[in-house]
C-alpha cells in the first residue's frame, strides 16, 4: 500500500488522470477486501470524478486528503 500510496503521489503532483485512476482503482479492491468501505468510498469517489471531469480544485483537494486518511491508517494496522 506505500508504493500504492508513493505512485498516487506522483499523479497527484503530475496531474496524471489515467495514472491516477489506475492507482486509486487498485487500492479500492484492496481497501474493499478487508471491508474498509469508508474509505474505499472515498477512493471510488475521486477515482469516478477524474473519469468524467479530470482533475479540478475538489479532486485534487479530495485526492489529497485521502493520501493523508490512507497514511493515518497505515500506522494503525
Amino acid at each position: 500500500m506505500n508504493s500504492d500510496l508513493a505512485a498516487l503521489e506522483q499523479s497527484i503532483a503530475r496531474r496524471d488522470v489515467q495514472a491516477a485512476r489506475h492507482t486509486l482503482h487498485r487500492m479500492r479492491g484492496a481497501l474493499s477486501m478487508v471491508k474498509m468501505t469508508a474509505l474505499s468510498a472515498d477512493l471510488e469517489f475521486v477515482e469516478s470524478r477524474l473519469c468524467r471531469q479530470g482533475w479540478g480544485a475538489q479532486v485534487s483537494r479530495k485526492a489529497r486528503s485521502l493520501v493523508q486518511a490512507l497514511r493515518k491508517f497505515l500506522v494503525q494496522v
